[in-house]
């Protein structure tokens, strides 16, 4: 009798490990409601920072994700997510996890006509169909090529504020090796190939890291993948002492400016991890 109370207090006290990414976002409102995610701005000259706690983040996600699934489309269809802010690529990309759909993050299309509609072209052709969320600015540069679903983040936003779902509503139940999110490669030796990760790989490489660089829950972490760092000055002033992350990418900077960044922005640790859930897992 006492073993068995002990063992269900047990179970009531540590949470189970996430399988999937839904029990991700689920456990992190649950557990830490009030705990916030940060974006900053890059098109504000400031680079203004904006909060959203877990569990308006969580909400506000939801009512997109089921604002999306009156498109119709049938579960697992692939989305292409082509967006600047990262507050909008994080939103775009949970909503379709939500809603079933596998979203591809489109890096910024080539400003060469030619190249641009050979690359669009060539993941039409590799996805068979596939639908694109993108701001009005993505629209226009898509404009000129036929054939293209395109929808704009604006209006899906619009439709989404005529919805109020539970804090726990999906339109699909995920499993833990159910096509997740697709990344495309560079394209540097050809076209993009498409990565396909799933629930389990995704859970594996963010639980990893997080291990590796010890990760809490009292961590706070930027993860940045940018060439212009003119936002460090805020971010050393509101979270000195973080965890600053940031893509390989950075390498491309000059040594000065590089070096600056060590020397000059007191954070704990420079990680460099490029992967989209650092903030949130």
């Amino acid at each position: 009798m006492a073993t068995q109370s002990i063992s269900s207090l047990k179970t009531s006290i540590v949470p189970t490990q996430p399988n999937t990414l839904h029990d991700v976002i689920a456990q992190a409102v649950d557990q830490y409601p009030s705990h916030e995610l940060g974006f900053i701005t890059s098109s504000a000259h400031d680079s203004s920072i904006q909060t959203k706690t877990f569990s308006a983040f969580n909400q506000n996600v939801r009512n997109i994700a089921r604002a999306m699934l009156e498109w119709g489309k049938p579960t697992g269809s692939i989305i292409v997510v082509y967006l600047t802010e990262h507050e909008d690529n994080m939103a775009a990309v949970w909503a379709c996890l939500l809603t079933g759909y596998v979203p591809c993050l489109q890096p910024a299309l080539s400003a060469q006509q030619a190249h641009k509609e050979g690359h669009v072209a060539h993941i039409k052709n590799l996805f068979g169909s596939a639908t694109w969320l993108t701001s009005e600015l993505g629209a226009e540069q898509l404009s000129s090529i036929a054939g293209l679903e395109v929808h704009l983040l604006s209006e899906l936003r619009a439709s989404a504020e005529t919805f109020s779902v539970p804090a726990d509503w999906v339109a699909y139940q995920a499993k833990p090796d159910d096509e997740a999110i697709l990344f495309l490669t560079s394209g540097s030796t050809g076209f993009s190939k498409a990565v396909v990760h799933t629930h389990r790989t995704i859970l594996a490489a963010c639980r990893a890291k997080g291990e590796s660089y010890g990760l809490t829950s009292k961590s706070q972490v930027l993860n940045c993948k940018t060439h212009n760092l003119s936002f460090l000055p805020r971010f050393n002033r509101n979270y000195q002492g973080s965890d600053l992350i940031m893509s390989q990418d950075l390498w491309k900077c000059t040594l000065h400016l590089f070096c600056s960044v060590l020397r000059n922005y007191m954070c704990m640790h420079l990680l460099f991890l490029p992967i989209l859930f650092a903030c949130s897992v």
